[in-house]
């Protein structure tokens, strides 16, 4: 997904094919359904493991397309064009508007896509990122920066590559994750002073104050779900 360059370019894209993620995951469903699911009947337990397989892949597509900076508005249409095939195509293993969790997932996800720039810098939480994980809602807020603002996988030696970067945050939580978030934000600060520049980017102080409100309030409805 991040490779396709055509997301990140200003040019509309006149191609309505399917992109080369949706091409791939049609494939290895439909290799995973014909040749290995066809052999097993569906019981409770077997449809229990589809439910939480279809929540994982579109947790995954969520996750991906979140770091994608910076984006397009025309691939901002292609990944919503994406969701839809997703829903669709993940709709193979169990009905999604029958999943509230999943279905909630790819629609905030979407929603937060079609958000205009100036209404994410007012800075407000809005409601599907309440939905959404902190993470997800704070990597994309990088995207409104035009690519500005470098994400942690661009500065950090740790990472190397974006790859490296998402496998580290998928085991890691999202206080950790913010902690290694904000050495971006230092980072950037330091080379704007270091310029002489006397100006940010409008969204350096929406993603510090954003994602600190997020992450906090994330904190605090895990913990209470615990008690």
């Amino acid at each position: 997904m991040h490779l396709d360059q055509s997301l990140k370019s200003e040019k509309p894209n006149e191609n309505h094919s399917d992109s080369e993620y949706i091409t791939k995951l049609q494939a290895a469903v439909n290799h995973f359904y014909s040749h290995i699911l066809s052999a097993y009947s569906f019981h409770q337990v077997l449809v229990n493991q589809l439910k939480s397989l279809v929540y994982s892949i579109a947790f995954s597509f969520v996750r991906q397309a979140s770091l994608i900076c910076p984006i397009s508005q025309s691939g901002k249409l292609k990944i919503i064009r994406d969701s839809g095939q997703l829903e669709s195509i993940l709709s193979t293993f169990h009905p999604v508007r029958e999943l509230p969790a999943t279905l909630s997932l790819i629609k905030s996800f979407r929603q937060l896509l079609v958000r205009e720039k100036e209404k994410l810098l007012e800075g407000h939480i809005l409601p599907e990122m309440e939905v959404l994980l902190p993470s997800n809602v704070i990597h994309h807020l990088f995207s409104v920066a035009g690519g500005e603002i470098e994400l942690p996988h661009q500065i950090a030696r740790r990472f190397h590559s974006l790859e490296k970067y998402v496998e580290w945050i998928d085991k890691h939580s999202e206080e950790e994750i913010w902690e290694v978030i904000k050495t971006s934000l230092d980072d950037y600060k330091k080379k704007v002073n270091a310029r002489g520049d006397t100006h940010y980017s409008p969204a350096f102080p929406v993603i510090l104050s954003l994602g600190q409100t997020l992450v906090t309030k994330f904190g605090k409805k895990a913990f209470n779900s615990k008690q």
